[in-house]
């Protein structure tokens, strides 16, 4: 039987020959403007499947170290000192279960806040895996959530303006059995990874693929792949506005390189899916 975590739905999809473990409710994170908190939450899981597969969420500790509070850390190409750049030095006392995080409630949730565009939250998912052959990995995600403003639309587009649209998501996978540390700090100070979260939509269902892996056939100890994965407020200028025109209690912003963040306060984005699929 699926063991199902008290906080999580784990769902055991079939598609097209290949097993689909399911993360509904994943990972929910609200952004506000860098002004008022901007509140991420995480839930608790660890997820044991039937499959010989295992998957534990770990949060990078350095989420917390930018304001001394649950406000995440800017990016490598922020422009802070450098001698403030976040690395990864040892990846098993950086990462920890998400059972051990100090901010985790009695509701198993995990609150976050950051003041600032280009924060970010790192976290590493864990599959652990015990098969008589090779088998593929995919982390994708495949459900997401922006509730587009009620007042604020693109003069451009004319569209209401959603959170997702400042919202990057970077991931990659590594070798569990190999020098973890190294691998995870060249994801963690990269400064050319891809935003792999390019959409115009306000909500999903999606499919967009985020890192695969291979877990190789009996190892000793078993083989564990690692999916890093970041979620940022963007600070990129081309997701800057300026205010252009109202009509009718709409008010229109254009992008603009000079403008500012003011537009996203208030929304939010939530990551409500990411699914693993073994082939």
């Amino acid at each position: 039987m699926i063991n199902r975590s008290k906080k999580l739905k784990v769902n055991l999809i079939i598609t097209l020959g290949a097993s689909a473990i399911s993360l509904t409710s994943f990972l929910y994170l609200t952004y506000s403007w860098f002004v008022f908190p901007r509140v991420s939450s995480i839930n608790a899981m660890e997820i044991k499947t039937e499959s010989n597969v295992q998957c534990t969420l770990k949060y990078f500790t350095k989420n917390y170290t930018t304001l001394g509070t649950p406000s995440g850390y800017y990016g490598p190409s922020s422009f802070i000192d450098p001698a403030d750049h976040v690395t990864v030095d040892d990846y098993q006392t950086q990462f920890l279960p998400i059972s051990q995080d100090p901010y985790l409630n009695s509701s198993e949730t995990v609150v976050t806040t950051a003041q600032f565009p280009g924060l970010r939250f790192t976290y590493a998912l864990e599959v652990l895996g015990d098969f008589s052959d090779d088998k593929e990995l995919f982390l994708a995600m495949t459900n997401f959530v922006s509730p587009p403003s009620a007042t604020l639309y693109d003069a451009t587009t004319l569209n209401p303006i959603t959170m997702a649209a400042a919202t990057n998501i970077y991931a990659t996978a590594i070798d569990g059995n190999g020098d973890v540390s190294t691998a995870a700090n060249n994801f963690v100070t990269s400064t050319n990874s891809p935003d792999l979260f390019v959409t115009t939509a306000s909500s999903g269902p999606c499919d967009i693929l985020l890192a695969t892996d291979t877990l190789s056939s009996p190892e000793n100890p078993m083989d564990i792949s690692v999916f890093l994965f970041t979620v940022e407020f963007s600070n990129d200028p081309a997701t800057y506005y300026d205010y252009s025109s109202s009509v009718n209690g709409i008010d229109y912003y254009q992008h603009d390189v000079e403008g500012s963040s003011n537009v996203y306060k208030n929304l939010s984005f939530a990551l409500t899916e990411l699914t693993i699929r073994v082939s």
